[in-house]
C-alpha cells in the first residue's frame, strides 16, 4: 500500500542493517527498478531526531531513496526533504508519507498513505475512482 502512494512496487528485504547504535527496521526494494528504499515509520508528529535517523539508515542501507512515514510530517520538515531532493538532484530521492486511518461506512478500519513530499518530477500514482460513500479519516494523515 505504501508502494502505491509512491507509484513504486516496494518488496520488504527481510532482516536489518546496521546502522551504527540504530538498526534499520525497514529497508524495501522497488520490483520495477531493484533500487533499495529505506523507510523511517514514525507515529505521531515529525521531530528533528528521525529526520537524522532516516538519512543515516538510508547511508547504512545503501539506498538512494528513502521514506519518512509519520501521522503528520510539519513544514519545515517538508522544505528540509524539498531542500535535499534539490541538493542531490538525479537521484532517486526522499519522499515523505503522511499515513492515517480511514473506515468507509461500517468496513474495518483501512491504512491511509498520502505522499506530501517527493523528489521534482516523480511520477505521482493514478488516482483511484471512488465508489460509494466516502472514507471518513480516523487517526492522522490529511
Amino acid at each position: 500500500m505504501l508502494g502505491g502512494a509512491l507509484g513504486l512496487r516496494l518488496k520488504p528485504v527481510v532482516g536489518t542493517l546496521d546502522a551504527g547504535p540504530d538498526r534499520v527496521g525497514l529497508v524495501c526494494r522497488d520490483a520495477g527498478t531493484g533500487t533499495a528504499v529505506a523507510v523511517e515509520a514514525q507515529l505521531g508528529e515529525s521531530d528533528r531526531a528521525r529526520l537524522g535517523a532516516l538519512l543515516s539508515r538510508a547511508e547504512a542501507a545503501g539506498a538512494p531513496a528513502a521514506v519518512w512515514l509519520a501521522e503528520r510530517l510539519i513544514p519545515e520538515h517538508r522544505a528540509a526533504l524539498g531542500a535535499l531532493n534539490r541538493i542531490f538532484r538525479g537521484a532517486e530521492g526522499y519522499f515523505g508519507v503522511e499515513m492515517g486511518l480511514w473506515r468507509i461506512g461500517d468496513s474495518p478500519l483501512a491504512p491511509r498513505f498520502a505522499s506530501v513530499a517527493e523528489p521534482a518530477g516523480w511520477p505521482q500514482p493514478e488516482p483511484r475512482p471512488r465508489r460509494g460513500r466516502y472514507p471518513r479519516r480516523i487517526l492522522g494523515g490529511r
